[in-house]
């Protein structure tokens, strides 16, 4: 009998805790060195089915606590799917990821990164020089990714990052899309921020909270590649030049 009919069976508030003893047993066995990766479809149906089961419980009532442990727990069993060098059903399985996660944003940026990691394994695997098979591939990914980022804090670096991913597949076009989609990202940065830290330097060993203000001023550095030159210095820096105050 399968495992995940007995799970079926259980109580919901029992179900979720055997999901969640199920994926971190997992984790545990990968910390041990036991597995380095895993391609079995039926292993991976079943613990992605597990996964699915604690995603569909999240709602907006989970505390934060709750949805990052879940995150982490369903991150983890992403990173060690690994078909080797079938990066076409690499994509397909992150595709499917995507789809299934969809409510975990924690899932969804680190899905674009591993997207973004594909276009490269297949820069590597073709030593720099595509063909139209893998070039075709490569601008999939990128494609993937620009649709897929989501809405948070996070995403100028995913911009930036993949902006720097499709110069180095010399696909001009998609990093000038990806560095133009930083660029317009920079107004919803925040001018100030605060914070707070414990200062254990004061007199008498006592901890003291202050709270701390920052202007943060950016400047951004901007140039298209020259191609013929092969220039590969790097072409999108962005300067914080942080004051503090208190």
């Amino acid at each position: 009998m399968n495992f995940l009919t007995l799970i079926d069976m259980l109580e919901s508030r029992h179900k979720l805790s055997a999901c969640k003893m199920i994926l971190e047993s997992f984790r545990r066995e990968c910390g041990d060195g036991v597995m380095n990766g895993i391609s079995d479809p039926v292993m991976i149906n079943s613990l992605m089915d597990v996964s699915r089961m604690l995603h569909d419980s999240i709602d907006y009532l989970t505390f934060e606590d709750e949805n990052r442990q879940v995150t982490d727990l369903v991150n983890h069993l992403i990173d060690y799917i690994d078909y080797g060098h079938d990066l076409e059903r690499q994509l397909n399985e992150y595709l499917e990821c995507c789809a299934i996660f969809s409510n975990l944003d924690g899932v969804i940026y680190s899905l674009c990164n591993k997207v973004g990691n594909l276009a490269m394994k297949a820069h590597q695997f073709m030593h720099g020089k595509h063909n139209k098979k893998t070039s075709a591939f490569g601008k999939a990914c990128l494609a993937y990714c620009h649709v897929t980022i989501p809405s948070l804090w996070p995403r100028m670096y995913l911009f930036s990052n993949l902006g720097q991913i499709a110069l180095t597949n010399q696909m001009i076009i998609q990093a000038e899309a990806f560095f133009k989609a930083a660029i317009l990202c920079i107004p919803s940065l925040p001018l100030t921020f605060a914070t707070q830290y414990t200062n254990n330097s004061v007199a008498n060993n006592n901890n003291s909270n202050y709270s701390i203000r920052a202007n943060v001023h950016y400047t951004l550095y901007y140039t298209l590649p020259d191609v013929q030159k092969n220039n590969k210095k790097h072409l999108w820096h962005l300067h914080l030049s942080v004051q503090w105050y208190g």
